[in-house]
């Protein structure tokens, strides 16, 4: 298993195709559903993406982001 960290720019860069990096973000969250990374993030990444998303795209796009791709990565809570 190939450990990824995601952060926050990857997640925005996936959401939003306007953003210059949007077709990277796709293609490489896409190989890591299917050649099975283990990717990870950490809850402060989750509080600003979250952050980020409702307030550029809107809760459209955060219900999209919580539903399909947060999903994907093991969440690392930091205390």
């Amino acid at each position: 298993m190939k450990p990824v960290f995601v952060d926050t720019g990857g997640f925005y860069a996936f959401l939003d195709r306007t953003d210059p990096f949007h077709g990277q973000a796709s293609i490489l969250f896409l190989r890591a559903r299917d050649e099975g990374w283990g990717l990870f993030t950490s809850s402060y990444v989750v509080h600003e993406t979250w952050a980020l998303i409702q307030a550029r795209l809107g809760w459209g796009a955060v219900e999209d982001w919580l539903s399909s791709l947060l999903p994907l990565c093991e969440v690392v809570w930091v205390d």
